[in-house]
């Protein structure tokens, strides 16, 4: 008896999919043809038989079209909008797209040389139609919205000043699955969709940026909102699922190094940037910083200012957005070029320079190779990690600050049931007290002195960095009738905005000694911790101390 499974399956596979046009290549020619097998279009412009495809589907109220495997060179930018006066659905379908594969094996569209006035223009692939040039609203533009859909295929820029996708205005869902974009400035940018409830999904694609574009500005692989001509485009998208996607940012360095306030051109790539969006959530993805040493992972500007400048004034123009981040990786790479005549050149995890939006990042991983400068940055916004782990940060690194400012301040940072392992050198540049919970985050720094597992020798002579600090007054020491009294130096009892509140365990004794209390002394910086002992004796013991900030 067949049973009904196999029934429903033989059934789907032996019922193909139908096309409202199939776009395939012969030699040196790109065709079009319709579901019936007829070719209606042919040229050596890829993007023209593209764009004739997609016009057909359109004008007749919507529809799915086909692009055979196979590598298509384009020489002019593919346009898709509506033009019968309301919004329509279009499907575009590949046959493979989101690894990249150097063979005929998959839909590759490689975008050669197109036009490089303004960002619209330079645009491998444009979807709707709200902005001019100018970066001004167009009347009518929700008219003009596609209800797109683009899977299995790649998007190649040989011009890295060259946008990917870019998707506006559009009125309902869009989907974008196995999905590849490669060498451009942005991979894709949504935007001018917000009042209209714009929601949609990336699945499965691996999506690259923070090449340069036409206007010397920095991309990003997924970017919410935009820059047109100087013209910052706040809204963004509604409703954002991103599943099981890569976006790596290429780390290409800023066209003005020196960071002024207010300069766009200083704007750094990023791996996943918002502008202004609504609620956006990725799971199970991955963030890749790269190479170059300049940017970040993921971004939440909200904001015109320079990320040198401190936020001192009222609140942002543009409220950022909300991001729910789970079980992603966060992996750093190492400066091949750093500039060492700008300061903060290394790659950052997170930037939250929002003063209203906020971020949560649950159940995720942070791998930092060399060039891992820092976790995160905060400003007024929020910033949430949760039962993570932080791997690997190398020396010098700063735990959660804005740069030039060695304290977090008017934010709402919080580190929960997260374990962080920072290596021999590492510095984190403030009290990781008030943001992380001694009951429920671990901070563990190696084998360096002060580390669990490598307590600092009583008295200590250099300055150690960590929250909390261990100290060990080794077995074997002479401890004379009375009060004895050790140096512990500790780099967080220094600075009076660092709250010098402490807390001091004795995790493990001696009979010889009785701990009696410690004088925070910022001359060291650090403390002097006093024992009592009844007698002149020699200790049997190791003493074990636990130094925590408050």
């Amino acid at each position: 008896m067949v049973r009904i499974k196999d029934r429903i399956v033989s059934r789907y596979y032996a019922t193909p999919r139908t096309y409202d046009v199939i776009v395939y290549q012969e030699n040196s020619h790109y065709y079009a043809k319709s579901g019936a097998g007829d070719v209606e279009y042919r040229d050596t412009d890829a993007a023209k038989v593209i764009q004739y495809a997609t016009n057909k589907v359109i004008e007749k109220g919507g529809g799915r079209i086909l692009i055979r495997r196979g590598i298509y060179n384009a020489y002019s930018q593919v346009w898709i909008r509506s033009t019968i006066g309301r919004p329509v659905r279009l499907i575009i379908e590949g046959e493979g797209g989101a690894t990249f594969i150097a063979e005929e094996s998959a839909t590759r569209i490689v975008f050669r040389t197109i036009s490089l006035t303004n960002e619209n223009r330079s645009t491998a692939i444009r979807v709707g139609y709200r902005y001019d040039d100018n970066g001004n609203e167009v009347a009518g533009w929700y008219s003009n919205g596609v209800k797109i859909g683009i899977r299995d295929l790649s998007i190649h820029c040989l011009d890295t000043r060259l946008r990917g996708l870019v998707i506006e205005g559009s009125s309902d869902r869009f989907d974008l699955v196995n999905m590849g974009v490669y060498s451009c400035s942005y991979g894709v940018v949504l935007r001018g969709m917000a009042e209209a409830g714009m929601g949609g999904r990336i699945v499965g694609s691996n999506l690259g940026g923070g090449y340069r574009d036409v206007s010397g500005i920095s991309g990003a692989a997924i970017q919410i909102g935009d820059i047109v001509q100087g013209k910052v485009i706040a809204n963004g998208v509604s409703n954002l699922l991103i599943d099981n996607t890569g976006m790596l940012n290429i780390g290409y360095p800023p066209q003005n190094r020196v960071l002024t306030s207010g300069d766009l051109k200083s704007l750094r790539p990023a791996a996943l940037r918002l502008i202004q969006g609504g609620r956006i959530t990725v799971i199970n993805s991955h963030l890749h910083l790269g190479g170059w040493g300049w940017g970040y992972a993921l971004h939440l500007w909200g904001s015109q200012r320079s990320i040198t400048q401190p936020i001192t004034t009222s609140a942002p123009p543009y409220p950022g957005g909300d991001v729910e981040v789970y079980g992603t990786n966060f992996e750093g790479g190492a400066p091949t070029n750093p500039d060492s005549s700008v300061a903060n050149v290394d790659n950052v995890f997170v930037l939250q320079e929002s003063d209203t939006g906020w971020i949560t990042i649950n159940e995720s991983y942070f791998y930092g190779n060399g060039g891992v400068r820092m976790l995160s940055f905060s400003h007024r916004g929020r910033l949430r990690i949760i039962n993570s782990r932080v791997y690997h940060l190398y020396g010098s690194v700063e735990l959660a600050v804005r740069p030039n400012v060695r304290e977090l301040v008017a934010g709402s940072g919080k580190i929960v049931d997260t374990e962080m392992f920072l290596l021999s050198g590492t510095v984190p540049s403030i009290d990781v007290g008030p943001i992380c919970d001694n009951e429920t985050c671990n901070v563990v720094y190696g084998t360096s002195p002060g580390s669990k597992s490598n307590p600092a020798i009583l008295p200590t002579s250099q300055i150690l960095y960590g929250n909390p600090l261990y100290y060990k007054l080794p077995a074997g020491t002479s401890v004379s009738a009375g009060i004895n009294t050790y140096n512990a130096h500790h780099s967080y009892a220094s600075v009076a905005s660092r709250l010098p509140n402490f807390s001091i365990q004795v995790i493990q004794g001696t009979p010889e000694l009785i701990y009696v209390g410690a004088v925070m002394d910022t001359t060291l910086p650090g403390f002097k911790l006093q024992f009592y002992a009844p007698a002149s004796a020699t200790t049997t013991n190791d003493v074990i101390i636990k130094i925590r900030i408050n």
